[in-house]
């Protein structure tokens, strides 16, 4: 049987490591409204955002799996409506999908291995989806691993640094980037009410 954890494709870790590698991201919700998480797997992230920040959240999350949207139905029955199986890269057509035109929170964990073009291309077509006022919270990962020793954390950490450099070089323009403080190798940049 696969964990939430797991269907969140997290693989080889519990829920004390997600929680120590993810927490840090709700620090950015500071009210309530509504999320939208693109490439949103098994929705449990979006769970562990409602609880963590204490906020009031409206979920709504997109991902290209129909079977772990099917989970996010499961663990959000009061609103299944809110996921869709739908691909990022077209990622668009929001309001004929039935989704809402802007949200107060947008999250998009950034792949790694995008090129930094496809990123900021990325960026430039979330933007509009940002309400007034609200933020697009861009996540850079690491390796999940939980342990690591103080040279690999400072390499991946440098490598975090270095992508939003080029985005930044690219014209991206961040109000902070945020290291998680409990020395993972993850991030969270911040772009309030999107000027890309």
């Amino acid at each position: 049987m696969i964990t939430l954890i797991e269907g969140s494709r997290c693989f080889d870790i519990g829920y004390r490591d997600w929680h120590r590698q993810r927490r840090f991201l709700a620090d950015e919700i500071d009210a309530g409204g509504t999320i939208l998480d693109l490439g949103c797997a098994n929705g449990f992230l979006l769970r562990c955002l409602q609880k963590w920040s204490g906020q009031p959240l409206i979920p709504y999350g997109i991902d290209i799996d129909p079977l772990v949207i099917a989970t996010c139905h499961r663990l959000f029955p009061h609103c299944p409506d809110h996921f869709r199986c739908l691909d990022l890269r077209h990622f668009g057509g929001h309001t004929a999908a039935g989704f809402p035109a802007c949200y107060d929170y947008v999250f998009w964990n950034m792949p790694n291995r995008w090129p930094c073009s496809a990123k900021r291309q990325q960026l430039e077509r979330l933007a509009p989806l940002v309400a007034p006022g609200g933020k697009l919270l861009i996540a850079a990962y690491g390796g999940n691993a939980p342990e690591l020793t103080a040279w690999q954390r400072q390499e991946e950490k440098r490598a975090l640094a270095s992508t939003f450099s080029q985005l930044s070089a690219l014209g991206i323009r961040f109000q902070r980037i945020r290291f998680n403080p409990h020395g993972t190798q993850h991030a969270v940049a911040v772009i309030q009410h999107p000027v890309v």
